[in-house]
């Protein structure tokens, strides 16, 4: 998935960039391609945080960290991305 991947023809052109450019509030997107151990990865560890109820935000970063430290390539922790389209800097809950 590379949801988040900006192209040659504009930031809009990425799904995530342009979903958030039409007002969602907060869009979690990849700017890669991921292998599918990896996203399945932090995808499990997103949604395991969010049922504990804890914020968007913290979530992704649980996600990257697993990622970071559970992951041989060393570089799928940076490719999961949060945009988030709103004026208070809080938590998204």
């Amino acid at each position: 998935c590379q949801s988040a991947a900006v192209g040659e023809a504009g930031l809009l052109t990425a799904v995530g960039p342009a979903l958030s450019a039409a007002g969602v509030p907060a869009v979690v997107a990849m700017q890669l391609s991921v292998r599918l151990a990896a996203a399945t990865r932090f995808a499990e560890r997103l949604y395991t945080a969010l049922a504990r109820g804890e914020s968007l935000q913290t979530a992704v970063s649980l996600g990257r960290q697993a990622l970071y430290t559970e992951e041989s390539d060393g570089a799928s922790w940076y490719v999961p991305t949060l945009t988030i389209r709103a004026r208070d800097p809080g938590p998204l809950y």
